[in-house]
């Protein structure tokens, strides 16, 4: 049953539905916040629909939640079917703003990050603002906009955004910062779902990173950063392009050996 909205900025999107899962009615969820204990202790959820009238939202109760790789899966009840659970394909879950829990450490509500600055910690240089997110299964991309409308997608992790404040509203991204360092700038960050590299830079100064990363080791994730952004001086493998990978990051020659090691097993998922 539809329930009358309190107003969009009464409520907290904690994940959005990708679809159903299962025979019994369940849905696939990417979570923003948390794991399957987030839904548990919620007890019942909001699914917000969109639609040309407005927004609605719908109280269910939560009966079970799990985990799928990087998802989540729901059990709602009254939501027992294939059909029904088509029904709530790309809806928000959210929950009411007032009753959300505080987050530990290190993790952050999307809509409290709306209107953040996003500068560059080396220049201290403004980017824009934090307008967005999107979301493809890997982490979710914090969509930048410029004062002259132009776009930059960075993802959320925490080895490319080392600073969040949202106290202060603003948030620092590494890839930025390691650009400033060695003299470059970059144009665009982007998550793919590549598989036969786990990042690349073009000659543009864009940098795409596969999203299977954020399931590594911060320190791992900072070199391939490092990696990368050296690109943007040395298109090459060359004694400069080393020394200047070290010159960013300590943890290169580990990185790499960890990556032989487990990056068969990363590249299982998705």
């Amino acid at each position: 049953m539809a329930e009358e909205p309190r107003g969009d900025n009464d409520w907290v999107v904690i994940a959005r539905v990708v679809g159903p899962r299962g025979n019994r009615g369940e849905l696939q969820v990417i979570p923003l916040t948390g794991g399957p204990a987030r839904f548990q202790e919620a007890g019942e959820i909001y699914l917000r629909m969109s639609a040309p009238g407005g927004r609605s939202y719908h109280r269910l109760a939560v009966e079970d939640a799990w985990q799928r790789k990087a998802r989540v899966v729901l059990k709602l009840r009254g939501v027992d079917s294939i059909s029904e659970a088509e029904r709530w394909r790309g809806a928000d879950v959210c929950v009411p703003l007032a009753s959300r829990p505080p987050l530990p450490d290190g993790e952050y509500y999307q809509s409290d990050l709306i209107g953040c600055e996003v500068r560059d910690r080396h220049t201290g240089r403004l980017l824009g603002k934090v307008v967005d997110w999107q979301e493809f299964g890997g982490p979710p991309l914090v969509r930048v906009e410029d004062a002259e409308g132009g776009e930059l997608l960075i993802p959320f992790a925490g080895s490319i955004c080392t600073e969040i404040d949202p106290s202060r509203r603003r948030i620092t991204p590494r890839a930025l910062d390691h650009a400033a360092r060695i003299g470059r700038s970059v144009r665009r960050i982007a998550i793919k779902d590549q598989r036969s590299r786990w990042a690349s830079c073009a000659p543009d100064g864009t940098l795409a990173f596969s999203w299977r990363l954020v399931m590594a080791p911060e320190w791992v994730l900072d070199y391939v950063v490092a990696h990368e952004v050296a690109h943007l001086r040395e298109m090459n493998h060359s004694a400069r392009f080393w020394a200047l990978v070290a010159s960013l990051t300590p943890h290169a020659a580990a990185a790499k050996s960890w990556l032989a090691r487990n990056g068969v097993r990363l590249l299982r998922y998705g």
